[in-house]
């Protein structure tokens, strides 16, 4: 469904000012016959006017909005809009209110008021409306041939416009993949837009795999650290043929000493040891020696 005719706003504008035309005249023709002058009657209000003109601020405010928006047509009968979280075809316009039917066949109605100052947005102003989505594949992947192919499968998906041609950018490049974003083109109504957007992913998804393609979903890597160690660099040298991280072997530990000397013993010092820390006071002899001379 493409853009509706701005006549049937038009029209839609001439049948409500014809209608509270009618009414308003209507009801003067009746005071007059009754003998009560429309001037006098709103003049002997007096202060009850000025009341019910504050009581009725709300519906005026929206009855002036929704004459601009018939005048100023933001959009028409037909047209898909969004306005805030609500979202439907546009079925009625009154001065009052516009009436909205949602995609699951709710009735919305939203009073002109606020229609009229809030941000619409229109998703059939346009002939065709695009979508798009993000793919991860492997950095061992050819990116050519993933981006070629990703292209191929959405051209050839029913419904996908050829003009605009469906195209594929490098988004990302990623920790552990190469995000790749799939742009197309549809018709502008959503629930052909819904159903082609899904076909197109799985038809990916498929072709993908069909070609050994990996498709990778965005991870996270958490490391540990001790007290002084320093974070790992990322490297792709780092990461295995099935794209994830290979673990790290622990680095070897060597003993200084690596054959202690029997406990009670005290290491003999080196000649360049003897020699920085100067001479060492004289040891008192072993219990052995000191009941030997006894």
């Amino acid at each position: 469904m493409l853009r509706t005719h701005p006549d049937l706003n038009t029209q839609q504008l001439i049948r409500t000012l014809t209608y509270y035309g009618i009414w308003t005249l209507g009801w003067v023709l009746a005071l007059g016959t009754a003998g009560i002058h429309p001037t006098a009657l709103v003049a002997g209000l007096g202060v009850t006017t000025i009341v019910l003109g504050f009581a009725l601020k709300d519906l005026l405010s929206n009855l002036v909005s929704g004459f601009l928006i018939l005048t100023t047509r933001p959009f028409s009968l037909g047209d898909q809009i969004a306005v805030k979280e609500l979202e439907g075809t546009v079925e009625r316009i009154e001065l009052r209110a516009t009436h909205l039917r949602a995609f699951d066949n709710r009735l919305i109605i939203i009073p002109n008021t606020d229609l009229y100052i809030a941000t619409i947005t229109n998703n059939t102003a346009s002939p065709y409306r695009r979508h798009e989505f993000i793919v991860g594949i492997d950095y061992a992947d050819d990116l050519s041939q993933a981006a070629a192919l990703a292209q191929r499968v959405a051209l050839e998906t029913p419904d996908v416009l050829p003009d605009p041609a469906p195209d594929v950018l490098v988004h990302e490049l990623a920790s552990s993949s190469v995000n790749l974003k799939v742009r197309f083109h549809t018709d502008p109504r959503r629930s052909n837009a819904v159903i082609v957007g899904s076909q197109v992913k799985q038809r990916v998804k498929e072709a993908f795999g069909a070609a050994g393609i990996a498709i990778y979903p965005p991870t996270t890597q958490i490391v540990q650290l001790q007290d002084g160690e320093e974070p790992p660099s990322t490297t792709n040298a780092s990461r295995s043929d099935t794209g994830k991280a290979r673990a790290r072997p622990a680095p070897a530990t060597r003993s200084e000493h690596p054959s202690p000397l029997p406990t009670g013993r005290a290491r003999p010092r080196s000649a360049e040891e003897a020699e920085e820390e100067g001479p060492r006071a004289a040891e008192p002899p072993d219990s052995d020696g000191e009941r030997g001379a006894g």
